[in-house]
C-alpha cells in the first residue's frame, strides 16, 4: 500500500535508506524531512520510499529507495507513479 509517511515510519524509512547505502540518514528525523515522503508498506514492512518536492509545473524527485529483496517488483515504479498522480 502506497501512502504518505507519518512519524511512526521514521525508523523504517531510516533503516530502508541505510540498507540502500545512504549512510547519512542517521541525522534525519521525520520532522526534518525536507519535503513530502511516500512509502510502500507491505505486511508492516516499509519496502520502498520516495522523497520529493511537489510543485507545479515541476515536481522534483529527491530520493527513491527500495529494499533489495523487493527490487525488480515494480515498487519504485509504483512510487513514482503515485508522485506523478499527486503532481497532476
Amino acid at each position: 500500500m502506497i501512502r504518505h509517511a507519518n512519524p511512526n515510519d521514521e525508523e523504517g524509512v531510516r533503516s530502508l535508506l541505510k540498507t540502500s547505502g545512504l549512510n547519512s540518514v542517521e541525522r534525519y528525523t521525520y520532522t526534518e524531512m525536507d519535503g513530502p515522503c511516500l512509502v510502500d508498506e507491505h505486511n508492516g514492512t516499509i519496502r520502498g520510499v520516495v522523497r520529493f518536492f511537489l510543485g507545479k509545473p515541476e515536481t522534483w524527485i529527491r530520493q527513491v529507495a527500495v529494499l533489495p529483496e523487493y527490487r525488480g517488483t515494480s515498487t519504485a515504479g509504483s512510487l513514482l507513479l503515485a508522485v506523478g498522480n499527486l503532481a497532476l
